[in-house]
C-alpha cells in the first residue's frame, strides 16, 4: 500500500509583541476606565522633582536640575521595593538650541522641535517605534496642558501642570513643572519602557519650556507664551 507523502507542517507564526501595553490581554482590563497617572510633586526649591506613580506600587522617579552644568536634567529611578535609586536618564538644555538631546537607558534620543509656527517637540519613540508628538494644548492661564500624540493624532498621554503643590512646605505652588502626568486611552496601562520615555520627555519639553520664559522674564532672551513651547506659533 503507498503511503501518501506527508505535508511539511508550516512553521507557527512569529511572534510580534503589541506596541504598548503588556502581552497579557487581561492586564489591559484592570481598569479600563481609570487611566495610569503619575503625580508631579517639587521637591526643595521646587526644581527638582518627584514623580510618583497615583497608586503607589510602581517605583518613584526623582530629577535634578543643574541651571549653569551638564547635565541639565538627571533622572533617577528607585523600584518600590528597593531603597537604592538607578540612574535612568540624563538631558542637555542649550538656551541657543531649539531641539533637546535625552538618553534614556543606552538610547540616545532627539526632541526636534516642530518649527517656528509649530509650538511643541517630536520624538521617536523606541518603545512604540512611532514618532510622538508633546504639544502645549492653548490655555489662557499661566500654567498650560501639554498633550502627547502620536502623528495621527492618537492621544497617548496628558502633562497638567499646576496640580500638584510642594512636598517640603505643604503650600501650593504656581509651578510649570509639578502637576499630572496620565496616559489616555489604550495606554492606560503602558509598560515600564513607555512611561521611563514619557517621564523623561515630557519633563525636558516642559523644563525648556519653564526656563525659556524665566530668561525672558529677567530679560535674557525672547520668551515663549504659556501655550508655546518651541517657535512663537500657535500649538497646530
Amino acid at each position: 500500500m503507498t503511503s501518501l507523502p506527508t505535508q511539511p507542517s508550516s512553521p507557527p507564526p512569529a511572534y510580534s509583541p503589541p506596541a504598548n501595553g503588556p502581552s497579557n490581554p487581561a492586564q489591559h482590563e484592570k481598569h479600563p476606565l481609570s487611566p495610569y497617572s503619575l503625580q508631579i510633586s517639587a521637591l526643595d526649591t521646587g526644581l527638582n522633582l518627584e514623580i510618583t506613580s497615583t497608586d503607589s506600587s510602581q517605583g518613584t522617579y526623582t530629577t535634578e536640575n543643574s541651571i549653569r552644568s551638564f547635565p541639565s536634567l538627571t533622572f533617577y529611578f528607585q523600584d518600590a521595593n528597593s531603597e537604592a535609586r538607578k540612574q535612568l536618564a540624563t538631558v542637555q538644555l542649550r538656551p541657543l538650541s531649539s531641539n533637546i538631546h535625552c538618553k534614556v537607558g543606552q538610547q540616545e534620543l532627539m526632541l526636534s522641535s516642530r518649527g517656528f509656527f509649530k509650538s511643541g517637540y517630536r520624538f521617536t519613540s523606541p518603545a512604540l517605534n512611532r514618532v510622538l508628538i508633546w504639544k502645549p494644548e492653548k490655555k489662557a492661564s499661566s500654567s498650560c496642558n501639554w498633550l502627547l500624540t502620536d502623528e495621527n493624532g492618537i492621544p497617548i498621554a496628558r502633562y497638567m501642570t499646576g496640580q500638584i503643590s510642594s512636598l517640603e512646605s505643604g503650600k501650593p505652588r504656581s509651578m510649570d513643572t509639578t502637576g499630572l502626568l496620565e496616559f489616555l486611552g489604550e495606554f492606560g496601562n503602558p509598560v515600564r519602557r513607555l512611561v521611563d520615555e514619557v517621564v523623561v520627555m515630557g519633563c525636558a519639553a516642559v523644563e525648556q519650556r519653564r526656563r525659556k520664559n524665566a530668561r525672558a522674564a529677567a530679560g535674557g532672551g525672547v520668551g515663549i507664551s504659556a501655550a508655546g513651547a518651541a517657535g512663537s506659533g500657535g500649538a497646530g
